[in-house]
């Protein structure tokens, strides 16, 4: 029995919430379908209140009254159809609160007053109760000022002695002030709880939609921050135009995978994605590891460089230590790429020009003698080394060893002196070296 209630119950509810959505349109903003619903659901309370005093009116012989609330509810219905029919709520919104207002009025002077009526005239506070939710709180003012009005007026029936000729008993009286103040609490209790209630409904989406967007734009930051270093992806949310530094002093590292162009004539595209994206990923989780910058990749060749945008005295260091962690990188990975998997480092330091290049697609990159220098190490380099130039040297001379090769002709520079990067003084000067680089 409970459960049949219970389901009675939300039969019942769910037909009172489709009716009161009868002028809702799907564009309506929560706040316009608030105020529709709220102005739809008076109407339906007011006017089955309105059957109840017709039906009492009628039976106490209160012709004037009845045939008022009679014409209440008919003038009711006629705009709710309408509303329902053509969807527009400025004239359902002004017709259905004039009838709220008026109405209670006439019939407290029709039954000669507001002892006589019951204080009848206090279901008129729904007007500007409902044009504070339909219309807002400055236009709401008229429509109060009109309801002190209109109930100051009725009050001259009594103080003026008129009376309509119509007896109606004490007892009825009484039954009826007890009905009006506790079906007018009623309505006003509702309106105002399912105002609050869609309110709250509002701010709970809200804040669902806020949490998404917040979710969206920690992605896009994230996205962001994969493409550029965190202090330039911060400049270029702040600012629009042109981002571009000159930095003094930046070690750049070049890396190429030895015969990967005759390999991705002889293996299917999938192989070749699959072993070109395990490897990167780890020299990207390096660079991460040793505070570096991941540039881009070219292809097979992948850049990195350190001093950029963050300070970092022992950037080169840095760089040199993730080569020989590149390297190692690489043998691990030769069981799984299926080949002898092969590395050519360059090391180069110096001053470059770095910036955002691109509105769309856009990508950070620098250029300068020290780019160009460190892409020729690795081009001229020999197979698993780690060639670097002269500045490299001067700076790292100290902690790690190297073996200084035969002069390399270099693309714009001539022949120069370069030296291959053997390792830490701690690990390499305990063996001799042997192996010629040439």
């Amino acid at each position: 029995m409970t459960t049949t209630r219970g389901s009675l119950w939300r039969q019942v509810v769910g037909g009172v919430g489709r009716l009161a959505d009868l002028g809702v349109q799907s564009t309506d903003s929560s706040q316009e379908r608030a105020a529709k619903t709220a102005l739809t659901l008076a109407a339906l309370l007011l006017g089955s209140f309105a059957g109840v005093w017709t039906l009492v009116y009628l039976l106490n012989g209160l012709t004037a009254a009845w045939v008022i609330t009679l014409v209440y509810q008919v003038s009711l219905l006629l705009a709710l159809g309408h509303f329902a029919l053509t969807k527009r709520f400025a004239v359902f919104r002004l017709a259905s609160l004039s009838l709220h207002l008026v109405t209670p009025i006439a019939v407290q002077v029709a039954l000669g007053g507001f002892h006589p009526s019951s204080g009848v005239a206090l279901w008129s506070l729904v007007a500007p109760l409902g044009a504070l939710l339909a219309y807002g709180s400055r236009e709401s003012l008229r429509w109060f000022a009109a309801y002190v009005v209109l109930v100051g007026g009725s009050v001259a029936v009594d103080a003026w002695g008129i009376t309509s000729g119509v007896h109606v008993p004490t007892a009825t009286v009484a039954i009826f002030f007890v009905a009006n103040i506790c079906g007018v609490s009623a309505v006003v209790f509702m309106l105002v709880r399912y105002f609050v209630r869609e309110r709250e409904r509002a701010i709970r989406v809200l804040a669902e939609q806020h949490a998404l967007l917040a979710e969206e734009q920690r992605r896009s930051e994230g996205l962001l921050l994969n493409i550029l270093p965190a202090p330039v992806a911060e400049r270029l949310k702040q600012r629009d135009g042109i981002i571009a530094d000159r930095l003094p002093d930046v070690s750049v590292l070049f890396a190429d995978i030895v015969g990967f162009t005759e390999l991705s004539e002889r293996w299917p595209p999938e192989r070749i994605v699959e072993m070109l994206n395990g490897l990167f990923t780890a020299f990207d989780e390096l660079a991460d590891s040793w505070g570096l910058e991941k540039i881009k990749t070219i292809g097979d060749a992948y850049m990195v460089a350190g001093g950029l945008h963050v300070r970092q005295p022992e950037h080169t260091a840095a760089v040199a230590h993730m080569a020989f962690a590149m390297q190692q990188e690489a043998h691990r990975q030769r069981a799984s790429a299926g080949f002898a998997l092969e590395l050519r480092i360059g090391i180069a330091v110096g001053p470059v020009v770095a910036g955002v290049i691109g509105r769309h697609k856009f990508a950070y990159d620098m250029w300068g003698d020290t780019v160009n220098m460190a892409s020729r190490m690795e081009s001229t380099g020999t197979v698993g080394s780690i060639q670097v130039s002269g500045a490299v040297y001067e700076r790292l001379r100290a902690d790690f060893c190297f073996e200084q090769r035969e002069r390399v002709l270099v693309k714009g520079k001539g022949e120069i002196t370069t030296y291959i990067l053997l390792g830490e003084r701690s690990v390499t000067t305990a063996r001799a070296v042997t192996q010629p680089w040439k």
